[in-house]
């Protein structure tokens, strides 16, 4: 899980709260890491989120991150069957 945040740090945004700078992850970092917690909460975001993400980047982030299938079923319990899977 560690390499998921570091790898989610790396592909942030930058951008300005106010005058300050701050990193923003993308969506589809911040769905995978909702994957992980999976929370009532957390899977309410994703379903909100799922609806404007590139799909399809959401699929490679879990391939890559998820070592034993959760993420993917926690991911097709909430959006369907996915192609490939």
């Amino acid at each position: 899980i560690g390499q998921l945040y570091f790898d989610a740090l790396l592909s942030s945004r930058l951008t300005e709260i106010g005058r300050q700078p701050a990193k923003v992850v993308t969506p589809e970092y911040l769905i995978v890491m909702f994957l992980v917690s999976f929370r009532l909460q957390d899977r309410l975001r994703i379903v909100r989120l799922l609806e404007s993400v590139d799909r399809e980047r959401v699929l490679e982030l879990v391939a890559h991150h998820d070592a034993d299938g959760t993420l993917r079923r926690r991911l097709e319990q909430l959006a369907g069957p996915y192609p490939g899977g």
